[in-house]
Formats: C-alpha cells, structure tokens, sequence
C-alpha cells in the first residue's frame, strides 16, 4: 500500500501514542508521524491518560485516533483504554502488543478493541492497520 493512498485518509488525523519502550516509540513515531496531522506521545498509561484529558479540556473534541501499548508501567494499556471508554465510548484504538500478551489481547477484546498489531511491529501491518482504521474514521465523520 503506498503512501497517498492512506495519506488520503490519514492527514488530518491527531493521534495519542503510548509506548513505554523508548526505542520502540523513538521509532514508531519516526515511522508514523509522516502519516497524521499531529502525533502526541506518552510513556505510561497515566501519562497518556492525562494528556487525553487535556487535549480534551483544551480543543473540545478528544483525539482521533490512540494507539497504545499494554504492559507499561504506572498505568497499562488495558487500565488507559478501560478510563478511555468511561470518557468517550467511541474513541478510535488500536493496540500493539507482544505475542506473550495474546491471553491480555483475548480479555480486553468485550471493550471493543478491533485493531491489534502485534511486536515486532512489521511496518507493512503497521500501514495496513493505519489505512483500514483512518478510512473508517474518515467515514464516520
């Protein structure tokens, strides 16, 4: 899939992403902030938590899109998306997460979670998952 094609969907898109690992978000966020309009990022679940509310209380309208790890420190993705859905029940996630955490997966699937990609991160997936959930959130705008 090349890059207009989900540019297209994906460019105005503002985006939370939460990962705990340093290289990894270092390296994600270089892969995908070519793809949205802004990208903010997060260490932890509770500091991601944070930043949404803020970015709610300060633009009136939550983030399109947040993507999330599971196993983080402080607060872990499944605690983040649990507070998520309290505050906004159609709020667009996608996880990412390590096969060893495929019993997790399993449990937070009854909140909603459509969109899983799993670690290491193949980029491919990565873009594929990108195009499918900005298109259906460009859609339902």
């Amino acid at each position: 899939m090349d890059f207009q094609t989900i540019y297209q969907y994906s460019k105005n898109l503002i985006v939370l992403y939460v990962e705990d690992d340093d290289i990894l978000r270092d390296a994600t966020l270089d892969a995908i902030e070519d793809y949205f309009g802004h990208v903010d990022s997060a260490s932890n679940g509770e500091m991601a938590l944070q930043k949404y509310i803020q970015y709610y209380e300060k633009n009136a309208t939550y983030y399109d899109l947040v993507i999330t790890d599971i196993n983080m420190p402080v607060m872990n993705g499944i605690d983040l998306i649990e507070n998520i859905y309290a505050l906004y029940k159609e709020q667009s996630i996608i996880i990412v997460s390590a096969y060893s955490e495929s019993d997790k997966i399993e449990s937070i699937k009854h909140l909603g979670i459509k969109n899983f990609i799993m670690k290491p991160i193949a980029f491919d997936k990565l873009k594929e998952t990108i195009y499918s959930v900005s298109k259906d959130i460009h859609q339902n705008v």
